[in-house]
């Protein structure tokens, strides 16, 4: 669903956010509500989120500039995991950032993520670098993963 079609205003969209982000993620939520605010107020940044009636199921925000997207953060209810959603987010992205001309998208993950890894090798994405450290609590090399649209 785009952000224009939501009746919810930012900041509760930004405390829904985070909620759910602090369940659908091991160790809670990667970002505070500022982070999901500023994020989602940014009008360069593509942002797709699904409900379930008037409850969020799931989010992916991605950061734009010319024709390249970052994807920033993809969540989804821990108890709507495994049911495609991710999948149906990424296709409702890819969608819209095709209408930007945007040609790739670009995302960083943890390399003992073995969840998030195998999602976005069964979406198309490639390895194609690795940063080491760049992670610091724990420490943690990123592996770089690209999608040509």
């Amino acid at each position: 669903m785009r952000r224009d079609q939501l009746d919810v205003s930012d900041i509760e969209l930004s405390k829904q956010c985070f909620r759910l982000s602090q369940g659908a993620f091991e160790s809670g939520s990667p970002w505070q509500e500022e982070q999901f605010l500023s994020t989602i107020k940014n009008p360069s940044n593509t942002n797709c989120f699904l409900f379930n009636q008037d409850k969020l199921v799931g989010y992916i925000l991605l950061s734009t500039v010319l024709d390249e997207a970052d994807l920033l953060l993809i969540g989804v209810a821990k108890e709507e995991q495994r049911k495609n959603i991710g999948q149906k987010l990424l296709q409702e992205a890819c969608l819209e950032l095709d209408q930007k001309e945007v040609k790739k998208i670009f995302i960083e993950v943890r390399q003992s993520n073995s969840k998030a890894i195998s999602f976005y090798q069964k979406n198309g994405f490639v390895e194609i670098a690795k940063r080491r450290n760049y992670y610091q609590t724990p420490k943690e090399d990123a592996l770089i993963w690209m999608l040509e649209l």
